[in-house]
This record gives structure tokens, sequence and C-alpha cells, in this order.
């Protein structure tokens, strides 16, 4: 509820960290309905990591690459993996930074996790 009253209040920057919080908790007790209701985007906007429209706006070379990163493989893996140059994969995983609203990997394997526990398919298989 404080991350929704966050949001209403147009504070997207302090609305993430209760909304994570309660996303990771709903996950880890198995609360199955709550965790659906954090997924459903409560505010208009394609670059809500919590809700649908962030991780449907990705490129398949952005959720390649974003997964990869979540797994925890170092640029230079990523880039010999894809077979892409380590500069390529920067320029992605800042366009998926922005359109997921996360600064950080430890946040992008959050929002990557919360969606593959609510069904979502990875692209990497």
């Amino acid at each position: 509820d404080l991350g929704a009253a966050y949001r209403a209040l147009g504070e997207a920057d302090r609305a993430r960290p209760p909304l994570r919080e309660a996303a990771r908790l709903a996950e880890t007790s198995g609360a199955e309905p709550l965790l659906a209701r954090l997924q459903v985007d409560s505010s208009p906007g394609p670059r809500d990591a919590m809700g649908g429209n962030g991780f449907e706006a990705l490129s398949p070379a952005e959720r390649r690459v974003a997964e990869l990163a979540a797994s925890g493989n170092r640029n230079r893996d990523i880039a010999e993996t894809l077979d892409i140059t380590t500069s390529t994969v920067e320029q992605h995983l800042t366009r998926v930074y922005r359109k997921l609203s996360v600064a950080r990997r430890s946040e992008l394997r959050f929002a990557l996790a919360a969606r593959t526990a609510a069904g979502g398919r990875t692209a990497t298989g």
C-alpha cells in the first residue's frame, strides 16, 4: 500500500523500495495473490518494472542480455556468449535499465525474478 501511495503521488523512486520488498516477501512466502497484485500496473506508463509493460517493451536481444546479466554473468561473458561486443552489451543494459526503471543489476535480478515467478517466459529458455 505504501508503494502504491507513493506511485499515486508520482514519486516512483520512493515507491520502488517498498514494492520490491513486498514482492520479495510475497515470493518467498508463497503468497501468490499478493504477488499477482504487485504485478498489476497501478500507474500508467511503459517503464514500470512491477507492472506488465516494462518487460514486454524489451527487444528480444535486450531480453537475452538482461537475463544473462541477472544470472550473474559479466558483460564480457555475455558478449562472448551472444557473439556481440561488450559495448553492445552495455548499450542493451542501459536501455533495459531505463525501460524497467532499475538502477543496478541487483534490481534487474529482482525485476526478472518477479516476472518469472508470475509465470513469464524467459528469452533464454
